[in-house]
C-alpha cells in the first residue's frame, strides 16, 4: 500500500515525465555516478572548485528539465510509448556514461576498450537517429 507521499510523488512524476520507469532510474544513477567521478577526478588532479561543481549540478538539473520537455512533447503529440522522452534519456545516459569513462581515464584507470567503443557507437546511433 502506497503512502500519501508516494502517491503524490508518483502523480508528479506521471505529470512531468510520464511516470518513473527503468530508463529514468538508469539516467538518474548514471548522472549521479558521473558527478561523483567528476568530483573524484577533480580531487585526484587537484583541480577542485566549488564553482565548477555548482555548474555541474546546474548542468545535471538541466538534463532533467530537457527530459521533462521531451515527455511533454510526447503528451502533446499523443505518442503513447514515451518515444521522445526515452530517446532523450538514452542520449543523456550514453553521454554521461562516456563522461564516467573519461573521468576514470583521467584518474589513471585502465578501461575495457569494448565498453568505450560500444558507448561511442551507441552515441553515434542516438545522435543520427538510426
Amino acid at each position: 500500500m502506497e503512502t500519501m507521499l508516494e502517491q503524490i510523488a508518483n502523480a508528479i512524476a506521471d505529470a512531468l515525465v510520464g511516470g518513473w520507469d527503468m530508463s529514468l532510474q538508469i539516467l538518474l544513477i548514471v548522472i549521479g555516478l558521473d558527478y561523483l567521478t567528476g568530483v573524484a577526478c577533480a580531487f585526484k588532479t587537484k583541480a577542485v572548485s566549488s564553482s565548477v561543481g555548482y555548474k555541474g549540478l546546474i548542468k545535471k538539473s538541466t538534463i532533467f528539465i530537457i527530459v521533462i520537455l521531451a515527455a511533454q512533447m510526447d503528451r502533446m503529440i499523443g505518442v503513447e510509448n514515451d518515444l521522445f522522452r526515452n530517446c532523450t534519456a538514452i542520449f543523456f545516459t550514453v553521454n554521461d556514461a562516456l563522461s564516467i569513462l573519461e573521468n576514470a581515464g583521467k584518474m589513471g584507470m585502465k578501461l575495457p576498450a569494448f565498453l568505450k567503443s560500444t558507448l561511442v557507437k551507441l552515441q553515434q546511433k542516438v545522435e543520427s537517429g538510426k
